[in-house]
């Protein structure tokens, strides 16, 4: 009984990070399952997995200091604002002549991966909802007789939870892109496109409020 107490609680921490969280992997997942069809979606959401795995795999085994020094969070919100903010205008200024010759051409399996595990990996709030979830997740677990094994059962709840959150979102979207016309699958791309744009230009205020304190240190 006491172990399925603890993977009740991941899979609160799961559900409720799941639902309230609307990150570039978000979009990126809906639009690649509604453009690229289930089996690009699986690929990508199973790239996200691997690198929340890789990110809570690193908190677990005491890297999670590391994740909070200022210049590993200055280092990580550039690339994410650099790589986001050029999905977002790739998707905006694409031409629809382009967009339905690549709409039709077939979705390298590997490229997939590894866009969803860089894509999402080098978002800077993966880092600090890892880390602030290590925190929550230890103070919780003083009382255990063995902490370490209720921390690792806690987190792989939470991850199976958001990757079964994820291939959700990957069946729903797949759905609706086989109701959607090529025209309209269209005008979504762009739609999608100016919201990674906006995303982009966030994390580029986030990136800049974490350089400028250090800049002045120089």
């Amino acid at each position: 009984m006491f172990w399925l107490g603890e993977i009740a609680k991941g899979v609160g921490y799961g559900l409720a990070i799941g639902v309230l969280s609307f990150g570039p992997s978000f979009f990126t997942l809906i639009h690649t399952g509604m453009q690229g069809g289930r089996g690009a979606g699986l690929r990508l959401a199973l790239g996200i997995f691997l690198s929340e795995f890789t990110v809570a795999a690193a908190c677990y085994f005491g890297l999670a200091d590391l994740f909070t020094l200022p210049w590993v969070q200055v280092v990580f919100s550039g690339v994410a604002t650099a790589a986001i903010a050029y999905l977002g205008l790739r998707g905006w200024f694409t031409r629809y002549p382009e967009f339905a010759r690549k709409f039709n051409e077939p979705v390298s399996t590997s490229t997939n991966v590894f866009k969803g595990y860089v894509l999402n990996l080098f978002n800077p709030f993966v880092l600090v909802l890892w880390v602030s979830l290590m925190g929550t997740i230890t103070v919780g677990t003083d009382y255990v007789v063995y902490p370490r094994l209720a921390i690792a059962v806690q987190m792989a709840s939470i991850l199976l939870t958001l990757f079964s959150l994820d291939l959700g979102k990957v069946y729903l979207s797949d759905f609706l892109g086989r109701k959607l016309n090529l025209r309209l699958s269209f005008f979504i791309n762009r739609y999608f496109g100016l919201l990674m744009v906006a995303l982009g230009v966030y994390f580029a205020v986030q990136f800049v409020r974490v350089l400028w304190p250090l800049l002045k240190t120089l």
